[in-house]
């Protein structure tokens, strides 16, 4: 029966959108990040430095191919592990509404770097999708490679996890065991 709920779950689940993002969804999503990633702060000090560092680095940039770009440089990011951070996301107005998260989000880094100071870099890319409704997390590509072509990629599903909301991708996730 298991087995049942997730092939049809892959059948049902939404293929992934011809997504664009707009300057201003870029900017506007990006603050949502921001300000999500700033509650889970423990350190209230930590939390406020953080979340102005990351707030001065808001991407207003879209690249030619609809992609928002964060650049490893920018202010506010000193250190950053990557030359450059793109990301769109599909349903990203729930995610700035505060009332959901996006159905898809893909994620792609170029010069990123495991240990600082390391001349070694990598180019790294993440797609995760999912149905409103559903408890699957699909994992489409995840995978990094060194400039060569060496590397993994991997990709799978997380079933049984809700991530319609925060709330319930945060307990879905704290519940994954390995």
């Amino acid at each position: 029966m298991t087995r049942l709920a997730l092939i049809l779950a892959v059948i049902a689940a939404p293929a992934w959108a011809d997504v664009r993002m707009a300057a201003t969804d870029c900017t506007r999503g990006w603050q949502a990040m921001v300000d999500t990633l700033g509650s889970f702060l423990s350190n209230p000090s930590e939390q406020v430095r953080n979340e102005q560092d990351l707030a001065r680095a808001v991407p207003n940039v879209v690249t030619p191919d609809g992609w928002c770009r964060v650049q490893g440089s920018e202010r506010g990011l000193d250190g950053a592990p990557f030359a450059t951070l793109d990301w769109q996301a599909d349903g990203i107005g729930a995610f700035i509404a505060g009332s959901g998260l996006p159905t898809g989000l893909r994620v792609r880094a170029a010069g990123v770097f495991v240990r600082p100071g390391s001349a070694q870099r990598y180019d790294a890319m993440v797609v995760l999708r999912r149905a409103p409704g559903n408890p699957v997390l699909f994992i489409d590509t995840a995978e990094m490679r060194d400039r060569a072509g060496a590397g993994f990629s991997a990709s799978g599903l997380l079933a049984g996890a809700a991530f319609d909301t925060l709330s319930q991708a945060v307990i879905s996730l704290g519940g994954l065991r390995l």
